[in-house]
């Protein structure tokens, strides 16, 4: 299951509204911290801050990076990549790695959960 998948629950079991930015999805690992050996966790948490969503979306895709890089071996670097993105990550900051980075100009959180990835549009 992918992180996308995974956080299109929301916790009154919603369903999702499927439909993707209008920009194209393109990963760039742990943005501005090193990749090292989980570039992998970093580019599928990046899908899910591409699409955006919920609040509840965006704690279980920051809780699955973090899943992720500590089942990679790192009980340390997983609470600072998890508190990076928690902080860094708003969808409110002006950056290119934002909560809805693929949605243009100001994004605010979902009333409804998203699933991008069952939109086959792109």
């Amino acid at each position: 299951m992918s992180l996308t998948t995974a956080c299109a629950i929301s916790p009154d079991n919603m369903a999702p509204v499927v439909v993707s930015p209008p920009t194209t999805f393109v990963p760039d690992g742990c943005s501005a911290a090193p990749d090292l050996d989980f570039v992998h966790c970093c580019n599928d948490h990046d899908q899910a801050y591409w699409c955006g969503g919920t609040r509840w979306q965006r704690w279980q895709a920051d809780q699955a990076l973090r899943l992720c890089i500590r089942n990679q071996g790192h009980a340390v670097l997983d609470n600072l990549y998890f508190l990076g993105v928690r902080i860094g990550g708003a969808p409110y900051w002006p950056t290119p790695w934002r909560w809805g980075f693929g949605w243009p100009g100001e994004y605010a959180y979902d009333s409804l959960p998203r699933d991008c990835e069952s939109d086959q549009s792109h």
